[in-house]
Order: C-alpha cells, then sequence, then structure tokens
C-alpha cells in the first residue's frame, strides 16, 4: 500500500509544480494525473479556481495600465512600446503578446504608418561614395549622421518642409529647421546649427542624392569642416533608413499627438514632437531608452 504524502511537510514550489504538471500535462486524465502526483481533485481545483481568479484581477489591472499608456500617447505606441513601458513606469514584467492580446480585449489598435510614395530625383552634381553602405551602427556620438529632408502636410496647398539630422550612436535628432520652401541654403543652417561646439573632424554626413546634397557648395561647406560627405545609392531609400525612418514616425504620430490650426502652433508642435522623441519616446532598439537617456548610460 503506498505511504500517504504529507503534503504539509513538502515546501510550497513543490506543491505548485505537482499543480502546474496537472494543469499542462494533456494526455492522461485529471483524476489519473492526480493519483499519480498523490494530488487530491478537490485540491487540484481549489488551485485552478484561485489561479484563474488571480490572473482574471491581475488583467483587469493591467488593462488600466495600458489604457493609461495608450491615452498618454495618443495611440502610437505598439505592443512592444507599451510593454516597455509598463517595465520602465511600473516595474512590470509581461510578454508582448500578453500585452497584444489585453490590447485587442480593449479593442485598441495602435496608429499604423501609411505607405509612401518615392518622388523623382533631379539629375544629381557630385555623387560621392557611399561610406556607409548601410552600415548604421556608431560607437559614440558624432561618429555617423543621417540627414534628410521632408514635407510636413498641413492642407491640401499647404506644406512645411523640415530638414533634420538624426545621431547614429544613438538616434537623437540632433539638427532640425523648419521652412516653407527646400532650400540649400536650409540645409546648410541646420548643418551649423548642429555642429556648433561639437569636434566633428572625419564624421560622416550621409544623405540620399536630392539637389541640395549633391550641390558642390553642400560639398566644399562640409568638406571645409573636415566632414566626411556620403550619398546612397540612386533610388535606394534604405541606404538612408535611419533618418527616413524618423519621418516616418512624425508623420504617422505627430497628428495623433497635436492638433494645430495656425502656422505657429505648427511649428511649434514640431518642435515638441522632436523635444519628446529625443528625450520621451521609447525605442525598442536603445534597450527601451529614449535617445537622451541611452546617451546618458552609454
Amino acid at each position: 500500500m503506498a505511504k500517504k504524502v504529507n503534503h504539509k511537510k513538502m515546501g510550497r514550489d513543490a506543491i505548485s509544480q505537482k499543480y502546474e504538471f496537472i494543469k499542462d500535462y494533456n494526455k492522461l486524465s485529471i483524476s489519473k494525473l492526480c493519483k499519480i502526483t498523490e494530488i487530491s481533485r478537490g485540491a487540484y481545483y481549489k488551485w485552478l479556481n484561485r489561479k484563474t481568479n488571480n490572473r482574471h484581477t491581475e488583467n483587469t489591472a493591467i488593462k488600466v495600465l495600458i489604457l493609461e499608456c495608450f491615452d498618454k500617447f495618443k495611440g502610437i505606441y505598439g505592443k512592444l512600446r507599451i510593454k516597455k513601458w509598463l517595465e520602465k513606469t511600473y516595474d512590470i514584467k509581461i510578454n508582448h503578446k500578453r500585452v497584444y492580446r489585453l490590447m485587442k480585449e480593449l479593442g485598441l489598435k495602435s496608429v499604423i504608418r501609411k505607405k509612401r510614395y518615392k518622388l523623382k530625383y533631379e539629375a544629381p552634381e557630385i555623387v560621392k561614395k557611399n561610406l556607409l553602405a548601410r552600415d548604421f551602427n556608431a560607437t559614440k556620438p558624432n561618429e555617423k549622421w543621417s540627414i534628410d529632408i521632408s514635407y510636413i502636410k498641413i492642407s491640401e496647398k499647404t506644406f512645411k518642409y523640415l530638414c533634420a539630422i538624426k545621431d547614429l550612436f544613438n538616434n537623437e535628432i540632433v539638427g532640425y529647421s523648419i521652412s516653407n520652401s527646400q532650400t540649400l541654403l536650409q540645409v546648410l543652417e541646420t548643418i551649423e546649427e548642429a555642429t556648433k561646439g561639437k569636434d566633428v573632424k572625419n564624421l560622416i554626413i550621409h544623405s540620399d542624392q536630392g539637389f541640395q546634397f549633391t550641390n558642390k557648395q553642400y560639398i566644399n561647406f562640409l568638406e571645409s569642416k573636415n566632414i566626411r560627405v556620403s550619398h546612397s545609392r540612386r533610388g535606394n531609400c534604405i541606404d538612408n533608413s535611419p533618418i527616413e525612418c524618423f519621418f516616418g514616425h512624425l508623420k504617422s504620430e505627430y497628428p495623433h499627438l497635436y492638433s494645430p490650426k495656425t502656422t505657429e502652433e505648427i511649428e511649434e508642435s514640431i518642435k515638441k514632437y522632436i523635444k519628446f522623441y529625443n528625450e520621451e519616446r521609447i525605442q525598442l532598439k536603445l534597450k527601451g531608452y529614449s535617445p537622451k537617456e541611452y546617451r546618458t548610460i552609454a
């Protein structure tokens, strides 16, 4: 006759492991599994009911926090960034699949970026070698920068043009300017402001083959500062994907975070977004830190 097990002398972890085994092993009936593990069916179902109730209570609490995050960032965070936000803000360790399931139960869906279409290039004046060759990793600040200009739509006939520079070390926007038209002067002023007070010797600034970036004056301006000029291959937007990625995020997230009505409000809200992007917005590639947070710990 089998000796009766004294569960009082067993550790809680050992008993919990038996309960988990019964719950997960589906090749035998509950009755047989309870007999093998010497656990009463009544005790098992009591544990299962308590575990289910605890999970439901926990999910309800997490849903409240997910809604808080979703409302705070106007729906621009998806499951992965919400997971990181929960970890950073409330020290909650949670699987992204669970976050996704709870978001579906709440009927939440993050902002989806619209597909962008390529614009025709003007014939380039000077094209330099692609020094990055899609190696977007940088070991220190001011080693590799990515620059471009993109339009910000205000109305059907009105646009603002944003020139922005991203440091590939921590994805920070280190310089930008807003203008009513895209010009070489805007690009040069943006670079002048971004490089002020910094050691930029041997810095690589990479761009596409837009007319501003293949202009002889642009090349001479950078080389006078001992900055190395790098160009994407013609028609290969992926060659300059870091800054393209920033513009993609801005265009999909910006309208959900701000509701500007005047030209002044539009410019101010773009500045606010860039400040948010640099100082607060979670970046998964930076281990869940914002660009400025990452720069301080790296």
